[in-house]
């Protein structure tokens, strides 16, 4: 079983500064505040599945957590490279 992407996808959102994500200067009045309940209860998550032996996980466990979080990282990827042009 492979554990390594979900790690990798675990350490991504683990990275993720909750208050450097909800609002920024260059965004201007746009912010994501509304989120901030979601995206708070989501790295709480993430930071105890980090603490989790993935390896005693079985495989379609591992395999249904590696999709679901790998869409939720493009999620907060899109939320994080936002742009106002």
């Amino acid at each position: 079983m492979n554990t390594e992407k979900l790690q990798i996808y675990l350490d991504q959102i683990n990275k993720i500064k909750l208050e450097n994500f909800i609002s920024r200067s260059e965004w201007g009045p746009i912010n994501f505040q509304p989120l901030e309940p979601t995206i708070k209860l989501i790295l709480e998550h993430t930071k105890l599945l980090s603490a989790l032996p993935m390896d005693k996980l079985p495989s379609n466990i591992m395999s249904t957590m590696t999709n679901q979080l790998g869409d939720l990282v493009t999620a907060l990827n899109r939320i994080n490279g936002f742009k106002i042009t």
